[in-house]
């Protein structure tokens, strides 16, 4: 073998070292950058199982508020039907007053009780 041919083998072993030691090194930046994905994966997930977590709770909330509206407006219609009981009653007392009151007794008792209104 000669020195040429020596030379040429050494240099093809220290390229090969070389070759060996770069793709040792991809495999460690392949190593990090998948250990990196996976935890951008997992926090993705956590992510949206909080998102998930929250959209419950904002309808779960919606619901009660919801509820609580239907009651408020159930009792208000319960109290707009007793005050237009209460304004048939007055009507219908008005109207009893009219028939037992001669009219000008009728006319001064309307001007009093406009006045306490």
């Amino acid at each position: 073998m000669t020195a040429e041919e020596t030379q040429r083998i050494d240099w093809l072993v220290a390229e090969s070292k070389r070759h060996d030691e770069d793709v040792r090194k991809l495999g460690v930046l392949y190593e990090d950058i998948d250990s990196k994905f996976r935890l951008l994966i997992e926090g993705f997930g956590a992510l949206d199982k909080n998102f998930e977590s929250f959209r419950e709770d904002v309808g779960n909330g919606f619901e009660k508020i919801d509820y609580k509206f239907a009651y408020a407006f159930e009792k208000f219609e319960v109290l707009e039907n007793k005050i237009d009981a209460l304004d048939t009653r007055a009507d219908s007392l008005e109207i009893k007053l009219d028939k037992k009151l001669d009219r000008e007794e009728f006319m001064l008792y309307v001007k009093d009780t406009s006045r306490v209104r």
